[in-house]
């Protein structure tokens, strides 16, 4: 199961104050099913919710990642007091029912981190993030944990020198193979390269300069035997690139042949040889499904509409917070508004025929949503797991809560 998301970083803006704060009173739960191109299913029940983060900070770009009963969580903390900014997580082995105790995670503890995301492969949760260094630029750091075990110490696993700045890194792993993807560029600002870097076992880790660009997301998914990326070219195209994992995951190579299958900002998922492609593009979300591990794609189609009649802030677009595919089952999770930091109407879309046909409902009526999924396992059952933000009305700071399909 792959974590990834989207670009979560972000400035908060205050928009549409009285429409929030009249809806967060409302009730926090509504099942709502819409016809976006699927047809009706119930709702989807959950556990009570659990606090992973107390009040008390303002975190950005949360991040989840599960695999069985093995969950972590993971978010960034900005800069507050004597704390430059850094990142944490917390581990569960008990599909959440509870965790461990929080985890900083760090290079240099003097440094700024950011850009935390988490995967969890056949026994180990791998984190990666972006760290400032010493001379002004960033590098991307690597930590690793057995599950329920001590995070390993951080090493440095980007490519980039000088002060230039490496970011939004993301992680895959199959067997003895690493896969990572991130950005580089002398600013914050772009214009930005996109990387990929393939390390098999001990062997040196290998580079690959995505052509095109990649201005806002690169994501990544993983199979036994493909792992598939996509990224945004600064035309605003996007590209998926495949590679071809063998030997019981001890031997990689990348396939010719980049496909170009869209316009916007791309978040893919993988299952098998089932793989869906979700992208974001003029304020509606549309997806392309394929079923031999990303080798064709069919048409795409439009999963949620930027205006659709039953939503409060009609016209408002749609951002694309994550997906998560665990066989059939896929799950994917936006929000309407004009301000996907502070949040606005959150949606949960979800498949039980590997994206044929959605079923949607509204998930959170909550400011401050960036829901992010993930599949974990209860008794070997797939459950649907959820980490978000929450803060009620303009009630400051989040807080930040995970929860579980009962």
């Amino acid at each position: 199961m792959q974590r990834n998301t989207a670009a979560r970083a972000g400035t908060m803006k205050v928009v549409r104050a009285s429409s929030r704060v009249a809806r967060a009173g409302l009730v926090a739960m509504v099942a709502m099913v819409m016809a976006t191109g699927g047809v009706a299913a119930s709702h989807i029940a959950f556990n009570a919710s659990i606090e992973v983060r107390a009040a008390g900070f303002a975190p950005a770009s949360p991040d989840l990642a599960a695999s069985g009963p093995n969950v972590v969580v993971a978010w960034s903390q900005p800069a507050a007091g004597s704390d430059p900014g850094s990142v944490w997580v917390r581990q569960s082995t008990s599909s959440g029912a509870s965790f461990g105790p929080p985890v900083r995670l760090f290079k240099n503890s003097a440094n700024a981190a950011q850009s935390l995301t988490v995967f969890s492969g056949a026994t180990r949760h791998v984190a990666v993030w972006s760290e400032q260094v010493s001379g002004g630029g960033s590098r991307v750091f690597l930590s690793s944990a057995a599950f329920g075990g001590a995070w390993s110490a951080a090493t440095q696993v980007s490519s980039n020198a000088g002060a230039t700045k490496a970011r939004n890194p993301r992680i895959v792993a199959s067997g003895t193979i690493l896969v990572l993807a991130y950005q580089v560029g002398s600013n914050d600002f772009g214009p930005f390269t996109g990387v990929t870097r393939v390390r098999i076992g001990s062997s040196s880790w290998v580079s690959t300069t995505l052509p095109g660009g990649s201005p806002t997301r690169v994501s990544l998914a993983v199979s036994p035997a493909r792992v598939l990326v996509a990224w945004q070219t600064n035309a605003g195209t996007i590209t998926v690139r495949r590679g071809a994992i063998s030997g019981s995951g001890t031997a990689f190579a990348w396939l010719p042949g980049d496909m170009t299958l869209g316009t916007g900002a791309p978040t893919i998922v993988l299952a098998g040889t089932h793989a869906v492609l979700l992208w974001e593009s003029n304020a509606d979300i549309y997806r392309r499904l394929s079923a031999d591990s990303g080798s064709s794609w069919g048409p795409q189609s439009k999963i949620l509409d930027g205006n659709p009649t039953t939503d409060t802030d009609a016209g408002d677009p749609y951002h694309l917070y994550d997906a998560a595919m665990n066989g059939a089952r896929v799950a994917v999770t936006a929000v309407t508004g004009d301000s996907p930091d502070l949040g606005g109407q959150g949606y949960r879309v979800t498949s039980g025929n590997f994206g044929a046909s959605w079923t949607t409902e509204v998930s959170s009526l909550e400011a401050g949503d960036e829901r992010q999924v993930a599949y974990t396992t209860v008794s070997g059952t797939p459950k649907l797991a959820e980490a978000w933000l929450r803060v009620q009305g303009f009630t400051y700071p989040f807080r930040l809560r995970y929860q579980r399909q009962s």
